[in-house]
């Protein structure tokens, strides 16, 4: 059985999935915005876009502001990875209990006897 993860735990993976995910994407974000912003009349099209990029700000120029779109996006994606998390285990949880109380209702009615002595 998988051992169960802490909340903190569910922070942490959901902070390094996202923080993958926008390093990995980030260039295409930069060279879309840029299209779109200086158009066509500098850019002959996004190989182009790429290499001028590169060419006058280097590698660096395609994670320009990355910064701050890690700081609000890794935030709310661990953030919204733990919650996930942590409901989904609270509804398997009132799940198992109430299929509990389906086979057998009378444990919700009728209290256990304390034991005499």
């Amino acid at each position: 059985k998988a051992k169960d993860l802490r909340a903190v735990e569910f922070f942490l993976i959901g902070a390094v999935a996202k923080l993958i995910s926008t390093v990995a994407t980030y260039p295409y974000q930069v060279v879309k915005s840029r299209m779109h912003l200086k158009g066509p009349e500098r850019y002959g099209g996004v190989w182009d876009c790429i290499a001028k990029i590169v060419e006058l700000e280097g590698p660096a120029g395609l994670y320009r502001g990355m910064e701050s779109k890690l700081l609000a996006t890794i935030l709310t994606s661990a953030i919204m990875f733990m919650s996930y998390e942590k409901i989904l285990e609270s509804i398997v949880a009132l799940n198992s209990e109430v299929e509990s109380a389906r086979r057998n209702p009378l444990k919700l009615i009728v209290p256990p006897k304390p034991h005499r002595r």
